[in-house]
């Protein structure tokens, strides 16, 4: 899957948001550029990457853990990456 990097369009404090290739205009954001490529599913050497969003930042981040690291709220699993 290959992942982009994209900033919100509306006014204030800009969100910066990892998902999918082709989504971002659906979701009000714009595309800034290809972030890298993950797995789907699961493989030898790989983690889960987890799409989170913060209340008190008002954005969002990527985390390996499902709690993501206890700094917001899991959206999305997003896929695997590699663990080195």
């Amino acid at each position: 899957i290959e992942l982009e990097e994209c900033v919100s369009q509306w006014p204030g404090h800009p969100d910066h948001i990892l998902i999918q290739k082709g989504v971002c205009e659906t979701h009000g954001y714009k595309r800034l550029r290809s972030a890298g490529y993950i797995y789907s599913a699961a493989q030898p050497n790989t983690q889960p990457l987890y799409r989170c969003y913060s209340d008190a930042e008002k954005s969002h981040f990527a985390a390996n853990r499902d709690d993501c690291n206890g700094m917001g709220k899991r959206e999305a699993l997003l896929g695997y990456d590699l663990k080195q």
